[in-house]
C-alpha cells in the first residue's frame, strides 16, 4: 500500500479543509497527518482512520524553532518511505517540501490558498514571498484554489505555469450542500438565543479574527451604518487569533450593543442561517470557502475585491466587491444591502445556484482524490 503524508502546521486547515479528501483517500492508501497536535486545542478531534506524527511547526518565523522542525520532518520522511508528501499552509509547505526533498520523497505536492505576503510591504514581503518561492521550488506539483491566484502566483514569479494549476472551477474542498441549506427553524432559534429580533438585518463575518481579515474595517463600517440605521446587528464567528477583540469592541462604540461575538464553532452554518449577508473585508484570500458556504445558504457577500475572492464573488451578481481597507465605501455597500431587501434577495438566490453547479464538495473533492490517485499510478 503507498504511503501518503499531509503536512499542516496546526490541524485548523485539515479540520476545516481536507478531512473528506484525506477519509476518502485512507480507503486505498496508508495516510499520515503531521502537524503541532498541540496548537489549536479548541478544534475537536480530527477522528480520521490515520497515523499521526506531531512536529512543533510554528505559524510565525521562529528560526531556532524551525530549524528543529525541518531536521524532525527530515527524519520522519526517510523512516516512513513515503511516496508522497502534501502541505497545506505556508510554513508546512516551507518546511515540508524541503524536509521531502532532502529526503528523496518522489513525489511533493503543495496547495496555495492565499499569500501572506499579498498584503506586506517591504522587508517582510521579501521574505514572506522568497519563503514560498522555496517551496515552489523544492515541490514538483503545485495547486492553487483559484485560477486568479495562480496568475497572481505566475505574474509574481513564484512558480512557472506549467507546475502548478487549478482543479475543475477551484477551491480545496467545495461546499457540502446537505450541510449548508437553509433552515428557517434554526434561524428563528439561533437569533432567539442571540436576542436578535426576527426582523433585523444581520451582517455576519466568518473567520479568525486577524487583521489581515480586515476585522478594523468592518468595525468601524459597520458603526457608520448602526449611526443611521440601529436597528442592523453584527454577528462574528471565529476565534480572537490576532487577539484583537479588545480592540475591535473598543471600535465599535455605540454599536456595540448590536454585536455579538461567539468564538470558534464547528457548526458555523447555524449562525450563518441567522444572518442576511456576509462581509468578508479581507486583504488575502486564495479562495475563501466561507463566502461559497454563505452563498449556498442564499447568502450574499460583500466582500474585498482582491485575486481569489474576485473568483468567489461575481460582483454585481452575486454579491459585492469592494475596494479592501477603505472603511467608509465599505459603510456605504453595506448600507445599500442593509435597507434593500429585493437586492439581497436577487444576489442570493444567484450565489446559491452558482455554488451549487460549480462547487458541491462531492465534486471538488472527487477531483482531488483523483489527482493524488493519477500521481500514485
Amino acid at each position: 500500500m503507498k504511503k501518503i503524508c499531509f503536512v499542516s502546521a496546526t490541524p485548523l486547515s485539515i479540520h476545516f479543509f481536507l478531512k473528506p479528501h484525506i477519509r476518502e483517500l485512507s480507503k486505498e492508501f496508508d495516510v499520515t497527518l503531521v502537524c503541532n497536535f498541540g496548537a489549536d486545542l479548541y478544534i475537536p478531534d480530527i477522528g480520521l482512520p490515520t497515523k499521526k506524527g506531531d512536529i512543533r511547526i510554528e505559524r510565525n518565523i521562529s528560526i531556532g524553532r524551525d530549524v528543529i522542525a525541518l531536521l524532525k520532518l527530515i527524519l520522519f520522511f526517510k523512516k516512513n518511505s513515503f511516496n508522497l508528501v502534501v502541505s497545506v499552509s505556508p510554513k508546512a509547505g516551507l518546511l515540508g517540501m524541503l524536509a521531502a526533498f532532502i529526503a528523496r520523497v518522489p513525489n511533493r505536492l503543495h496547495i496555495f490558498q492565499g499569500e501572506v505576503w499579498a498584503s506586506k510591504q517591504g522587508v517582510k514581503r521579501f521574505i514572506l514571498k522568497f519563503a514560498d518561492r522555496v517551496t515552489a521550488y523544492f515541490s514538483n506539483k503545485i495547486i492553487a484554489v483559484s485560477r486568479s491566484e495562480r496568475l497572481f502566483l505566475i505574474d509574481e514569479g513564484v512558480c512557472e505555469s506549467k507546475k502548478i494549476r487549478v482543479l475543475n472551477h477551484g477551491s480545496i474542498g467545495g461546499v457540502d450542500l446537505e450541510r449548508y441549506k437553509p433552515d428557517h427553524q434554526m434561524r428563528d432559534k439561533v437569533r432567539s438565543q442571540l436576542k436578535i429580533p426576527a426582523d433585523a438585518v444581520v451582517v455576519i463575518f466568518v473567520g479568525r479574527l486577524n487583521p489581515d481579515k480586515g476585522i478594523y474595517e468592518l468595525a468601524n463600517a459597520f458603526r457608520y451604518v448602526f449611526e443611521e440605521y440601529p436597528e442592523v446587528y453584527l454577528l462574528c464567528v471565529g476565534p480572537d487569533e490576532g487577539q484583537v477583540l479588545g480592540r475591535v469592541r473598543s471600535m465599535l462604540g455605540a454599536a456595540l450593543t448590536n454585536a455579538r461575538f461567539i468564538g470558534f464553532s464547528d457548526k458555523a452554518e447555524e449562525f450563518m442561517m441567522a444572518a442576511d449577508f456576509l462581509c468578508l473585508p479581507s486583504y488575502r484570500e486564495g479562495l475563501p470557502v466561507v463566502v461559497l458556504e454563505a452563498a449556498a445558504l442564499g447568502l450574499p457577500a460583500v466582500a474585498s475585491n482582491i485575486y481569489g475572492i474576485s473568483d468567489a464573488v461575481v460582483d454585481g451578481y452575486t454579491g459585492i466587491l469592494v475596494e479592501p481597507r477603505n472603511s467608509v465605501l465599505l459603510a456605504a455597500v453595506l448600507e445599500s444591502l442593509v435597507i434593500n431587501q429585493p437586492k439581497r434577495i436577487f444576489l442570493g438566490l444567484n450565489a446559491q445556484k452558482r455554488v451549487r453547479m460549480d462547487f458541491a464538495d462531492v465534486n471538488v473533492v472527487s477531483s482531488y482524490v483523483n489527482y493524488i490517485r493519477g500521481i500514485l499510478e
